[in-house]
């Protein structure tokens, strides 16, 4: 409620709440680079995922309980943890220089690191969600609606599996 407008990504194995709307579906799994693809078909087998180097959300945060409850669902127990970070830039830096591998998003890759991280294991998909705050009537902020709409909907980066 305290802002006019918001888009969030939010797995889609999740209720959309009331207020909210899908705008799009995005592709959702574990990505890691290239590299740990190499002499193997892919998606990784769970045995050999759980072996790779993996890069959580915050330790003890509700993000590191909700990866590792779809992991365990995926039948993934990673072995080696290699850090924590709540920052979404970072993980996808530390993707692209292969460090280790993640429970990301085609969509929050940058398309300059698409070429390097790859979708090693897909699993639940991510829906983009929009939330405009109720009793807001004016013109301008129609016309900023239309330019979130139109920002990611028309944008070629942004990889939707559906609009």
């Amino acid at each position: 409620g305290e802002f006019d407008f918001a888009l969030i990504h939010q797995r889609a194995d999740h209720s959309i709440h009331r207020d909210f709307r899908e705008i799009a579906m995005v592709r959702g799994g574990v990505y890691g680079h290239r590299k740990f693809a190499e002499g193997h078909e892919l998606p990784l087998p769970v045995e050999v995922l759980n072996q790779l180097p993996f890069i959580l959300p915050k330790a003890t945060s509700k993000q590191e309980r909700e990866v590792m409850r779809n992991y365990d669902k995926n039948g993934i127990h990673p072995r080696h943890i290699i850090g924590h970070t709540q920052y979404f830039d970072v993980i996808a830096a530390m993707l692209d220089r292969g460090f280790g591998v993640a429970s990301f998003s085609d969509a929050i890759l940058p398309p300059e690191m698409r070429e390097n991280v790859i979708l090693l294991k897909p699993m639940e998909n991510w829906r983009l969600l929009y939330y405009r705050r109720h009793g807001v009537d004016d013109p301008r902020v129609d016309v900023a609606e239309q330019f979130l709409f139109e920002s990611v909907r028309d944008n070629p980066d942004y990889l939707a599996i559906r609009s």
